[in-house]
């Protein structure tokens, strides 16, 4: 079978200007020039006849006008809805010959059970420069696909792959929440060691401070201590001096006392002597015994105080060197027990620190182990459902049966 087509030379099409001018440039070639050829042509019935099967899953169509010639020659693959999907460019325009109408399109493929699936490429009337459509492309299902067309599936089968990239997604989410978990329990362990090395520091710079204080008790104990030793001295000295003083006075005074003792027993003697020379021979002799005998009870009166001096003296350096001692055993007792309940505070608060850390610590990881867990096993369970879902579909006869109208409704869609 022959048919005579009409070609027309390329133009650009994409702009209005440019279409215009290409129109002019077509007008004017046709005047010109005969762009009248013959060629040899083929029914679709007649190419079909030549597959193994008889059977075609899409046919495209876009012949410039002549669409209903190319479905009349494939009147006999229609009838037997030899072919599953059509796709086929239809004007919008009954007057534009350059597209066939989509009405007569549609009309001709009704005869043979066909139904519009779906519109496509609606594309406006650009070369008037108005807002209609000028020509757009159509799907057409035969019955046989229409019958057979796995909507439920099809969704239900993108729903779970939906449902898997959220699980994906969700997982992913809680991955980075764990990696920012893990993240801010790094951080306040960090921060932890941060505060330890803190209150160590703090703790030192106590440690000091308690140092330099004790140090400071012992130099103020130290200086009352050598002002108490100075003011002992001090009084020592001044009660040595007034024994000494007093000793002095009593020796003076004894003295004087004899002298005068001495004078009067003298005078009383060169009065008396050449009167009673024999009478008191014996009075003198007794008066002398008496002399000597006050003589060495103020000797041994002073001697006596200057004994009571030198114990006083001893008793006040017994007392220096048991006051020093005294001093020493309570600062060193001090010092000790303070030294041993800073150490023992420290001890603690360590200890404290340390177990408050510990737990603090481990119970922020059991708890992040313990929601990572629970969520991984909460999405691996839901995802293995969608893969169980999937699996059933899959094998299942409808699933294999409509694997060819699948892919061609998956590139119907993605157009």
């Amino acid at each position: 079978m022959s048919r005579v087509l009409r070609t027309q030379p390329e133009a650009n099409l994409e702009s209005g200007s440019d279409a215009k001018a290409a129109l002019s440039r077509e007008e004017s070639t046709d005047a010109k020039v005969d762009s009248t050829i013959e060629v040899e042509t083929e029914t679709f019935d007649n190419l079909v006849s030549l597959l193994p099967d008889g059977h075609v899953s899409l046919m495209k169509i876009d012949v410039e006008g002549h669409e209903l010639a190319v479905l009349e020659g494939a009147a006999e693959t229609l009838g037997r809805q030899g072919i599953d999907v059509l796709y086929i460019e239809a004007g919008m325009d009954r007057d534009n010959p350059q597209q066939t109408w989509y009405r007569d399109i549609e009309d001709a493929l009704a005869l043979h059970g066909y139904r519009l699936f779906r519109i496509y490429e609606q594309k406006q009337d650009w070369i008037e420069d108005r807002p209609v459509l000028r020509r757009v492309n159509m799907a057409f299902f035969s019955p046989r696909m229409i019958e057979r067309h796995p909507v439920r599936l099809t969704k239900e089968m993108a729903d779970l792959h939906n449902k898997i990239e959220v699980l994906q997604t969700q997982l992913a989410q809680k991955q980075a929440l764990n990696e920012a978990t893990e993240a801010r329990l790094a951080k306040a362990e960090r921060d932890s060691a941060e505060a330890l090395e803190s209150i160590k520091m703090e703790q030192d710079d106590a440690i000091v401070k308690a140092k330099r204080a004790h140090e400071e008790a012992i130099e103020t104990i130290k200086m009352e201590r050598d002002e108490a030793i100075a003011e002992a001295e001090r009084a020592n000295v001044e009660a040595i001096e007034a024994v000494e003083m007093e000793r002095d006075e009593a020796i003076a005074e004894a003295e004087r006392a004899h002298a005068e003792a001495i004078e009067t027993i003298k005078m009383e003697r060169d009065e008396a002597i050449a009167e009673v020379e024999l009478a008191y021979a014996k009075e003198i002799e007794t008066v002398k015994v008496e002399r000597d005998l006050a003589i060495s009870e103020a000797a041994a009166a002073t001697k006596a105080r200057e004994k009571d001096a030198v114990k006083h003296a001893n008793a006040i350096e017994t007392a220096k060197v048991e006051r020093d001692l005294a001093i020493s055993e309570a600062v060193a007792k001090a010092r000790n027990k303070a030294a041993a309940e800073q150490s023992k505070a420290i001890e603690a608060v360590k200890k404290q620190r340390d177990r408050a850390l510990s737990e603090a610590v481990a119970t922020a990881r059991d708890k992040a182990a313990a929601e990572k867990a629970k969520s991984e096993k909460e999405w691996f369970k839901e995802l293995n459902e969608v893969t169980y879902r999937i699996a059933a579909i899959e094998a299942s006869t409808s699933w294999k049966l409509t694997a060819p109208l699948r892919r061609i409704v998956e590139r119907l869609r993605h157009r």
